[in-house]
């Protein structure tokens, strides 16, 4: 399991979520969604790294 930080802009919505069996992570950030993306549309998902994996980043839209 690797923590992965959720984004809206350059608010933090979600801190070090885990990763689940299949590397996924999600956020469930519904109470601050709405006053932040009135002023932004795009989200950003990062994983740091570790010893064993580089760090990465991926851009994504919000799903309605």
């Amino acid at each position: 399991m690797f923590p992965v930080v959720f984004t809206i802009g350059t608010a933090t919505v979600c801190h070090h979520r885990p990763t689940d069996g299949y590397g996924v992570a999600t956020c469930n950030a519904f109470s601050q969604l709405l006053s932040l993306t009135l002023l932004q549309t795009a989200t950003k998902a990062t994983f740091a790294g570790n010893a064993d994996y580089l760090g990465s980043s991926q851009q994504g839209t919000l799903l309605k």
